[in-house]
């Protein structure tokens, strides 16, 4: 079986595959994304994507 993937928006709402976790969340609550984050083994950050 694969890693689980979790993506965070702050909307908390996004089209995504089956299987993939969407959570709200906001980078500026520093201590919510760090606790997040420090849960994952890869992070990739794609914020203000135009």
């Amino acid at each position: 079986m694969g890693e689980s993937v979790r993506l965070m928006s702050m909307s908390g709402k996004a089209t995504v595959p089956s299987g993939v976790r969407v959570e709200k969340d906001d980078l500026m609550d520093k201590d919510r994304s760090k606790a997040i984050m420090n849960q994952a083994k890869v992070v990739f950050q794609c914020a203000q994507v135009g």
